[in-house]
């Protein structure tokens, strides 16, 4: 049946008598498809400029014919040998479907780069691929496996092999490798059978003809970045069993739409096996990138890619074509799942040996910090990207408790800090309230709250107070004004109780007559007065129904703790009180209560005379005496991972009904058996601006434990397998890897795109380290490894 379209919508084509053409059958155009719905496929055949009026597009019960003509140069130029005279040259695509379909309800639409093609499915169920594969490509469709008696594990004999072609005579005997294919043909008959890509038909001798772990990947094009992470992959001792076993066909999922129809575990296991069977020098992973491709165009160019997000990619791709799970409904009402409980949803839904290998469990945290509600919830991650701790510097802080005397206190903290940072090194103890001011030469400039970064200036103080839980802290400045002259500005009387020009307060008169009578001189030279402010202002707790008197007292009692011993005492009676409010507006502390203590901004004492404070002491804290920086561990990196960190408003707490201040906090509830870290090395990578941080960070190569950064008592120690490297900046580079394979005892090697030697432990940590691979090991791996380093117990009767 030939149709124009059976869409409304679709433009109608007229077609008009052309003239004789030449007919080219055009079927290696790029087509792509993809299911609309259950009874709906779309293929997209990628013919820019397609000539509508001379376009025919044939449906039949189980094929598509296509014949058109195209203003494509590109395709013109390619087939213009084939044009007779003049006449214009029309192309024909045909395919035969893998289904039936219903021709009166197919349709098409002509687009600019393409030809949209609508086919109506005569059964509602999903194709697996909409044309037949053709024979070379079931042959490379067929999954290759080992036969039962063969091994996935290099002897550990060929394990210390020189990385260096030798003859076959002399590498030592192994199990010879027979390939079979997975329709179940037994092993000698795929080996003489052409049927099976994969089998033995160069009949290789028993013997590797490379040593086995020595062999390379190909670089098709910038893709060090995939070398790197597949050859950390491909040293993972349980993913090499699965990828080897002969039941692999039974794990891959092709109806998973999340996938790659199997195509990437299949080209994953031709890749494993390949690479282990010895029996190549390098490899071409070109097969592997491609597919992943197919679905994720940046990894089909010649740019170069991010290896950890090329690594996360890979994982999760290799774990849809394996995906087991099932959709699961699960309700938990208005309470929160717990760890197992989360873990146990998330395994139902994602069951895959990815997922037994890789995936772990973190444990979120946020804890509102107005009303205290905590919400606690469970991720699940197959990566952990650590942070690297800012360089440090010393910081000082004015302390003031209530039961001790003040103190400067001189701590460490990151270069770039904020006040949450320096909290968590004062280290306050617990069920204590603080509040931090920030003055300049003792004026409060502002509150800070734990997202503020303090000022650094020389002039600028920060003062952290203990305060009385539940009620509210009201800062507290003292000011003086000198006086021009002790006597009145007037009748020049001294006297002690003169009082002041309110408007100045440089000069004092003895009574109003007197302010009368020197008005007409005084008048020129009364401007606002600029007070003094004293160096060390402090923090009052006073609640709703605090008077006048009882803050005077209070704040009577807390200078009488500043005061220098030698002052005179008197002068502690001899001060007024302001209460200013958020606009900056004074007026006299009253003897009423305080209805509204949140208007208050602060409360100024101000002196007739000038106050003499003591001496405060200087301390330093644990940590801070070092002036030179130490070195950045990995678990340093740890410990800013799980740092707990403050968000402004930021989190919709239900308790309170509003976005609210919070407080996160991030452990590991679960961890995996395969832990990838990636260390944080680059700095806004996608723009201009970005750059790399080269930090050395030091980790361990033996032995990695992660007790204190996990939930619940578990096995937290771990063992290094593999590092992926990058030296560069961060718009280009290199990457590499250091392998080893610590179930087969197969030592250190350093792989380089298609070179791989073996290398010296030493070389593994470096400055250039970017991804870590670490393999958990069971309680009895390390009490054995641990009973290993011990010396050995001198025998005294040996001893002449």
């Amino acid at each position: 049946m030939t149709i124009e379209s059976s869409h409304a919508d679709l433009p109608q084509i007229n077609h008009c008598p052309s003239p004789k053409t030449d007919l080219i059958e055009l079927n290696s155009i790029k087509c792509d498809h993809y299911e609309k719905s259950s009874d709906l496929l779309i293929l997209n055949l990628y013919v820019r400029e397609i000539i509508t009026e001379n376009l025919q597009v044939q449906f039949n019960e189980q094929s598509v014919r296509v014949e058109f003509q195209t203003r494509d140069d590109k395709i013109l130029s390619k087939y213009s040998h084939l044009s007779q005279s003049d006449s214009p040259l029309k192309f024909v695509w045909s395919q035969t479907l893998v289904g039936k379909i219903i021709p009166e309800q197919c349709s098409f639409a002509v687009k600019k780069t393409a030809l949209d093609i609508q086919l109506k499915k005569a059964k509602p169920d999903k194709w697996p691929r909409p044309f037949p594969l053709s024979p070379r490509q079931e042959e490379d469709q067929r999954i290759p496996v080992l036969s039962q008696n063969d091994t996935s594990r290099p002897s550990s004999a060929s394990a210390h092999s020189a990385p260096a072609k030798v003859n076959s005579t002399s590498q030592p005997s192994s199990k010879s490798e027979t390939w079979r294919s997975s329709s179940g043909a037994s092993s000698s008959s795929s080996s003489s059978s052409s049927s099976s890509s994969y089998a033995n038909s160069n009949s290789e001798s028993s013997s590797p003809k490379y040593p086995i772990g020595f062999t390379g990947l190909d670089n098709v094009g910038n893709s060090c970045y995939l070398n790197a992470a597949v050859q950390c992959l491909l040293n993972c001792d349980e993913l090499r069993d699965i990828f080897n076993d002969s039941k692999l066909s039974t794990l891959i999922n092709q109806r998973n739409p999340l996938g790659f129809d199997g195509k990437l575990a299949l080209s994953f296991a031709v890749l494993m096996r390949k690479v282990w069977s010895g029996s190549l020098d390098t490899f071409n992973p070109k097969a592997l990138r491609n597919t992943l491709a197919s679905k994720l165009d940046q990894f089909g160019g010649l740019m170069q890619q991010d290896s950890h997000e090329f690594l996360g990619f890979l994982l999760d791709g290799l774990h849809e074509d394996l995906n087991q799970g099932k959709k699961v409904q699960v309700d938990f009402g208005d309470r929160e799942p717990t760890a197992d409980e989360s873990w146990s949803v998330y395994s139902q839904r994602n069951r895959s040996p990815i997922v037994d290998l890789y995936h772990g469990q973190f444990r979120s945290r946020l804890t509102c910090l107005q009303c205290g509600k905590v919400s606690t919830t469970y991720e699940p991650f197959n990566s952990i990207t650590l942070p690297i701790p800012a360089p440090s510097t010393s910081f000082s802080v004015t302390m003031i408790e209530l039961h001790r005397p003040p103190y400067k206190l001189r701590i460490r903290v990151p270069q770039v800090h904020t006040m949450h940072s320096i909290f968590q090194e004062i280290m306050p103890q617990q069920g204590r309230k603080y509040f931090a001011l920030e003055a300049v030469d003792g004026k409060v400039m502002r509150v800070l709250k734990q997202s503020d970064v303090p000022s650094s200036e020389a002039n600028h103080a920060v003062v952290v107070c203990e305060v009385v839980p539940h009620l509210q802290p009201v800062p507290v400045m003292h000011r003086f004004f000198p006086l021009v002259s002790p006597n009145c500005a007037h009748c020049n009387k001294r006297d002690d109780c003169l009082k002041r020009c309110t408007r100045c307060r440089s000069v004092a008169y003895c009574n109003r007559d007197c302010q009368v009578g020197d008005w007409s001189q005084h008048k020129a030279k009364c401007k606002p007065a600029e007070a003094s402010y004293l160096d060390l202002p402090f923090v009052v707790s006073l609640s709703v129904d605090s008077r006048g008197k009882h803050v005077r007292d209070l704040v009577r009692s807390t200078v009488e703790k500043l005061l220098a011993s030698s002052l005179d005492r008197t002068l502690l009676d001899d001060f007024q009180m302001w209460m200013k409010d958020k606009t900056g507006k004074e007026v006299a502390l009253s003897d009423e209560a305080m209805d509204n203590l949140d208007d208050v901004a602060a409360i100024v004492v101000e002196w007739k005379k000038p106050i003499q404070l003591k001496a405060i002491q200087e301390r330093t804290h644990p940590g801070c005496d070092e002036d030179d920086e130490s070195d950045i561990t990995l678990y340093d990196c740890f410990s800013a991972f799980t740092e707990s960190e403050t968000l402004s408003e930021s989190w919709h707490c239900p308790t309170c009904k509003k976005m609210t201040d919070c407080r996160k906090e991030m452990m590991l509830s679960r961890l995996p058996t395969y832990l990838i870290l990636a260390i944080k090395r680059f700095v806004n990578k996608s723009s201009l601006l970005g750059r790399k941080l080269d930090t050395p960070v030091h980790f361990p190569i033996d032995h990695l434990d992660l007790k204190r950064y996990c939930v619940d008592e578990q096995s937290s120690n771990y063992k290094l397998c593999t590092v992926v490297n990058h030296t560069g900046l961060s718009f280009y580079g290199h990457y590499t890897a250091y392998v080893r394979s610590i179930r087969d005892q197969l030592g250190w090697r350093f792989c380089d795109d298609e070179k791989v030697a073996e290398c010296d432990e030493s070389d593994v940590v470096s400055k250039n380290a970017y991804i870590l691979f670490y393999k958990r090991m069971d309680a009895q791996q390390v009490k054995e490894e641990e009973k290993e380093a011990q010396p050995a117990e001198t025998n005294l009767n040996d001893i002449d």
